[in-house]
């Protein structure tokens, strides 16, 4: 069995090289049949996390493993895997060590330094190198630890988790590892606190808002349990291809130019943070499958930032009129997992086929009597001609978004849409965002050339 830095160089080049070549990066690889080298490491163990790690609740004891595979001794570390591959891996679980090249990180850094320099050319390289940088507390990215860039596929069964993800820096030779735990198939940890959560307590005394159509998390189990009965090592395998091609496409510096030909390195940036934000915004979506007025926030401000990582210019309306039409999304939810393996390809097209109906009838359901006949919508008074309701849908659905932002409506047209509408918003809505998610890694290319629309 190798070990894990036991031998070898680190490559100090920070070149794009690989998009001169049209090669896709190897910025996560899937280390097989390796352990850590137990000579180099933490040296301490920590007793009270070896301790919670017994517990009986999921959360604690995968919350323990987490902090023992960042702050145990390698050689616990490489025990407690071994364990975890012993119990996981018969029954279609699996156990995934993914090294993160340092490639990846240098390049972000570089990034973000040329996008400091040309917004304040006044400042010196020196004084650069360690100090602040333009929107360094607004921004989401985590360039050292990228662990959550897995969970939405940890949390692809929401309501159910399948297991989690942990992260560990040896320092010794500069190296960043990843650990993925997903448990056996056909199962999955359903995420419910407490029969009664704090939340409850005080939210029932409030107006109604956001409300779903009475099934509370029913609808999601039905629709996302599927994907706990996947393959977990070539789930794990599609995934890590996949943000390779997704980050060889978002560093790729021959796609940021300036009108002069300059490279833009704040386009660059403003690209890999936002592209961190929608992951972390989908997570979000997926941890709080009870909570409906969170999950409708997020899915909206998938809108709003859609935009910043998109090779071209596309107006915001053309979004709306594309991705939340579900006749036009199901085009291209469907085209971006065509080349998925079989398994993962069938279920997301079973749960897009799903989301989609699902959206489409709860969302018709609440038009103003009087207002639908025969597929199409009509608006105000003045005999203008009905929408098809997979239009009006993506209609409604971009002023509901601006009422939220607390936008004012105008034009009438965005009146009338809100008027004959009493404003519910499927439970369908945020399921389609995480799908675009899954989308634009599946499919990197298209979606950051903006070919979707």
């Amino acid at each position: 069995m190798a070990v894990v830095g036991s031998s070898g160089g680190d490559d100090p080049e920070v070149m794009f090289e690989e998009h001169g070549q049209d090669a896709t990066c190897d910025y996560f690889d899937i280390l097989v049949d390796k352990e850590l080298d137990e000579s180099i490491g933490a040296t301490e163990a920590r007793p009270e996390t070896r301790e919670r790690m017994r517990s009986s609740d999921e959360r604690i004891a995968w919350t323990a493993m987490r902090a023992a595979f960042l702050t145990e001794q390698p050689a616990f570390v490489n025990q407690m895997i071994r364990d975890l591959k012993q119990a996981l891996e018969p029954n279609g679980g699996a156990v995934t060590l993914i090294q993160v090249s340092p490639r990846l990180q240098r390049r972000i850094a570089i990034i973000r330094m040329l996008h400091t320099a040309q917004a304040q050319p006044e400042r010196s390289f020196a004084e650069i190198l360690g100090g602040p940088y333009p929107l360094q507390h607004h921004a989401s990215g985590v360039d050292i630890f990228p662990a959550y860039l897995y969970l939405p596929l940890v949390l692809m069964a929401s309501p159910f988790s399948r297991g989690f993800v942990a992260s560990r820096a040896i320092l010794e030779i500069t190296r960043t590892l990843l650990l993925v735990v997903l448990i056996n198939r056909k199962t999955g940890v359903p995420m419910k606190d407490a029969d009664v959560t704090w939340l409850q307590v005080y939210d029932d005394a409030l107006p109604d808002l956001r409300e779903t159509d009475g099934e509370g998390t029913t609808w999601l189990r039905k629709t996302n349990h599927h994907a706990a009965d996947l393959d977990a090592p070539a789930l794990i395998r599609w995934w890590t291809r996949q943000l390779n091609a997704l980050f060889t496409e978002a560093t790729d510096l021959g796609r940021f130019r300036s009108d002069v030909g300059q490279f833009d390195a704040g386009n660059a940036y403003r690209e890999l943070r936002s592209l961190d934000r929608i992951i972390s915004n989908c997570v979000r979506i997926q941890t709080h499958p009870s909570d409906h007025v969170i999950r409708v926030s997020l899915a909206f401000e998938f809108f709003d930032l859609l935009p910043n990582i998109i090779d071209r210019e596309v107006s915001i309306d053309h979004i709306w009129e594309k991705l939340a039409n579900p006749k036009t999304a199901s085009k291209i939810l469907n085209a971006a997992c065509a080349n998925a393996p079989l398994e993962i390809r069938r279920m997301l097209r079973k749960r897009t086929d799903e989301v989609l109906s699902t959206l489409c009838r709860e969302t018709l359901a609440h038009i103003m009597p009087g207002r639908r006949a025969k597929g199409k919508v009509t608006l105000g008074t003045g005999g203008r001609a009905p929408l098809q309701e997979h239009v009006f849908i993506a209609k409604l659905l971009h002023q509901l978004r601006n009422t939220h932002h607390g936008y004012e409506l105008g034009e009438p047209s965005q009146r009338e849409v809100i008027n004959i509408h009493t404003g519910h918003i499927s439970q369908a809505f945020p399921e389609l965002v995480v799908l675009y998610v899954i989308a634009i890694l599946a499919q990197p290319d298209e979606a950051l050339a903006g070919n979707w629309f």
